[in-house]
């Protein structure tokens, strides 16, 4: 518009010049036609109606937003429904827009899916109107009632009864505590062991085994399970991985928590940590921790070292959650403390380029070799 407006000018500059060489005094009263467009009125007003908001509960989910406005002035008016970022539309137009005759109705309909985590405004609306001669832009933003809470999304966790290839370190389920007393939960039988109490013989099974078999319960002093998310920003920064991250996350976090283990949380990027806890308070301190991650530039390694000596201090089992991109430096940091590590490499941005998908099932070779566990479906645990 700027460059409107300067021709503009311009033109009656040229007339009064044109004018005043050829000595016509009548021609220089032209010049102030141009002039007069810019005393044309660009007001307006605008306003939300009719209101559909179908709100989503953790990202993934379908949002469908649908509404009307009311635009009154003489003009050009366009209605944008601001979604980068925070939705990906799969139907309908988030942008409307047309000529306003002293009075429109504009309506915007769309569906998609939630990408961001977090307090999110769907509803932002943004009017832009020009006045009929596209001189003068206003722009005002709409209040509309369309915010939702979108959590990480927490998925049950699948056991499998065994892998194929050995592994270094198994999680900690497996680790029985020997400080406390039986519970009431059943975990297993086993073979008996010369001390374990008469009345925890499984006669049933012992009878069609031949052998000594005992029920095994879930004991009191479980090992802390503290879980490091690689949430530093690299030049494979992939919005897929980090949602597939949190999710991992918070399904094991639930997992360990409903089984009496207190669980901890670090984010690399950030820095953030939240120490060692038991119960549902917990889990709900460390999804919010989760629902407001994003990327940050603080280095794996230098984040591992600050926080590790609070992490020995604990001695906890340390499930390392990353991507196939990840240098693992953090992971020989926390394996050289004596720390039992488990590396969770968690799936990224799928590639068409064959070239690429080659250089990923290298890398993905290379984490299994050195022992991590590589989740192509999200969320399979093995145990």
């Amino acid at each position: 518009m700027r460059n409107l407006e300067r021709d503009l000018i311009m033109a009656s500059i040229v007339i009064v010049v044109f004018s005043v060489s050829l000595i016509i005094e009548r021609l220089m009263a032209l010049a102030v036609v141009p002039l007069l467009l810019f005393l044309f009125p660009s007001r307006f007003s605008a306003g939300v109606r009719d209101i559909h908001f179908s709100a989503p509960a953790y990202v993934g989910d379908e949002v469908i937003i649908r509404f009307a406005v009311n635009v009154v002035g003489l003009g050009y008016a366009k209605i944008v429904l601001k979604t980068e970022g925070i939705m990906d539309v799969s139907d309908g137009n988030p942008k409307a827009g047309g000529f306003v005759p002293f009075f429109r109705k504009f309506t915007v309909n769309v569906r998609g899916k939630a990408i961001k985590r977090g307090k999110i405004n769907f509803g932002q609306t943004e009017v832009i109107f020009n006045d009929i001669f596209l001189l003068k832009e206003s722009t005002k933003e709409l209040e509309m009632d369309a915010t939702a809470e979108v959590k990480v999304r927490v998925k049950k966790v699948r056991k499998v009864r065994a892998r194929r290839k050995k592994v270094r370190e198994s999680y900690p389920d497996i680790d029985i505590s020997k400080i406390g007393v039986p519970g009431t939960d059943f975990r297993e039988i086993r073979a008996y062991i010369p001390g374990d109490p008469v009345k925890f013989i499984n006669w049933k099974a012992t009878a069609k085994r031949n052998d000594i078999l005992v029920n095994e319960f879930e004991v009191e002093g479980k090992r802390a399970v503290w879980f490091v998310v690689n949430t530093s920003s690299h030049s494979f920064s992939e919005r897929e991985y980090l949602e597939n991250a949190l999710t991992v996350t918070a399904s094991l976090a639930y997992y360990f928590t409903k089984r009496g283990h207190k669980t901890a949380l670090t984010l690399t990027g950030s820095g953030k940590t939240i120490h060692p806890d038991l119960g549902k308070k917990q889990f709900y301190r460390m999804m919010f921790e989760l629902t407001n991650a994003e990327f940050s530039g603080k280095d794996s390694l230098i984040a591992m070292r600050e926080v590790k000596k609070l992490i020995m201090y604990h001695m906890p089992f340390v499930v390392y959650i990353t991507h196939i991109h990840d240098d693992m430096n953090a992971v020989v940091e926390l394996i050289k403390s004596g720390l039992k590590c488990k590396t969770v490499v968690v799936a990224g941005k799928e590639y068409e380029n064959d070239l690429a998908k080659i250089a990923r099932e290298l890398m993905t070779r290379e984490k299994l070799r050195r022992g991590a566990d590589v989740m192509k479906d999200v969320i399979r645990v093995r145990m």
